[in-house]
């Protein structure tokens, strides 16, 4: 036998590294998920804008309905961050969408026993910990407690640790990439509060959470694509 039979092809050793890195990477149900939350989250916040003004021009029926129905708004997106924090609940979904998404590109996943074990436990206790926090950080910025400038800077206290700790739980099964958005996330807040970046109410309120957590989903996503292709690359020994 040849020395060039008898070895490896150096290609085909790279596929369990892009096999890896192409199962940490389907983002997408996550994806498709966070834009419904973009969506109900925008809308929360137009009907509490108008609720305020109907409420102030003497408007108070529509008043009434818009305010019950921002209750509402904000009750899915409270129940929503619980609900896909649980592993057996909404986490048992994902795996379903993501089956249901990639299921032309083959079955990939990672199991790691002791990790999935952590995330049983502290999912159900990082929902309920991540809504109420913002349920009392909307409360104490309505109470005049907390500046509307300060809401981001003071929200990183408890998004930036949540989303490190979360990667770190899931370190074998989530692509490094999504620390990017907990570093924007700690980015921005350093900037409003050095006042290099004022900005309105609104953009400091929604770019962190929603623009910057998107943002690190299609990259995730486009990187999916990349590590995909180099997997049958690798796999064709090509």
């Amino acid at each position: 036998m040849s020395k060039t039979e008898s070895s490896p092809n150096p290609r085909r050793r790279e596929t369990p590294l892009w096999a890896r890195r192409y199962a940490q990477s389907r983002v997408l149900p996550q994806t498709c998920f966070f834009i419904v939350f973009i969506v109900v989250s925008a809308a929360l916040g137009g009907l509490s804008y108008f609720t305020g003004v109907w409420w102030r021009s003497g408007h108070t029926t529509l008043a009434a309905v818009s305010g019950t129905a921002a209750l509402a708004a904000a009750g899915l997106i409270v129940f929503a961050s619980i609900y896909f924090s649980v592993p057996r609940w909404g986490g048992r979904k994902m795996e379903q969408w993501a089956e249901a998404m990639y299921h032309g590109e083959g079955h990939a996943g990672l199991t790691d026993p002791a990790r999935m074990r952590a995330r049983r436990k502290f999912g159900l206790a990082a929902g309920t910990v991540f809504a109420l926090c913002i349920l009392a950080e909307v409360g104490l910025g309505l109470a005049g407690v907390v500046p509307e400038r300060l809401m981001q800077p003071v929200s990183a206290l408890y998004m930036v640790p949540l989303l490190v700790t979360l990667y770190v739980l899931l370190r074998p099964l989530a692509t490094p990439s999504v620390l990017l958005w907990p570093v924007l996330y700690a980015l921005h807040a350093i900037l409003i509060l050095s006042g290099m970046f004022s900005g309105v109410g609104s953009v400091n309120a929604y770019l962190p959470i929603m623009g910057y957590g998107l943002l690190t989903l299609l990259l995730a996503h486009g990187y999916n694509h990349y590590a995909l292709r180099r997997l049958r690359r690798a796999a064709s020994g090509r």
